[in-house]
């Protein structure tokens, strides 16, 4: 298992689908190391947490 800590996105470079692609290049990482469980301190995708 891996575990990642929180990653924030500094107010001039919101809106550019920094988060999304951080979250997306982390899979892939994770992924090509055959990890297959990760514990995510914040999920952006979960229900209840988007704006």
């Amino acid at each position: 298992m891996r575990r990642w800590d929180i990653r924030a996105v500094r107010p001039g470079f919101q809106n550019r689908q920094l988060g999304t692609r951080l979250k997306l290049f982390q899979r892939e990482l994770l992924l090509s190391r055959r990890v297959t469980r990760v514990q995510w301190t914040f999920d952006p995708w979960s229900r209840g947490t988007r704006t």
